[in-house]
């Protein structure tokens, strides 16, 4: 029973990383509309979440400030970074 336990938290808060990760980029987590390789919405912005200069290139262009995204964003991506580590 703990381990069913377990593993329904860690998907929650994958879940949660996910949902975070659509608010952060305004993006779908599958969009089929996009290049081969880029449907996947995590793994795709996944190694762009760990710097702020990367951010940019996902962040939803309504939460950037004079191009440049807002501080709260970066720590948001933070977040969502930690969400949806394997472990």
């Amino acid at each position: 029973m703990t381990i069913m336990a377990g593993f329904g938290v860690k998907s929650e808060i994958y879940s949660f990383g996910v949902v975070l990760l659509e608010i952060l980029t305004g993006m779908k987590m599958y969009d089929y509309d996009r290049p081969v390789g880029k449907h996947n919405l995590v793994k795709r912005a996944t190694p762009l979440l760990a710097h702020e200069v990367n951010l940019e290139m996902i962040l939803d262009p309504q939460l950037q400030d004079n191009n440049h995204p807002p501080k709260g964003a970066f720590i948001l991506a933070e977040l969502v970074s930690k969400c949806l580590q394997p472990t």
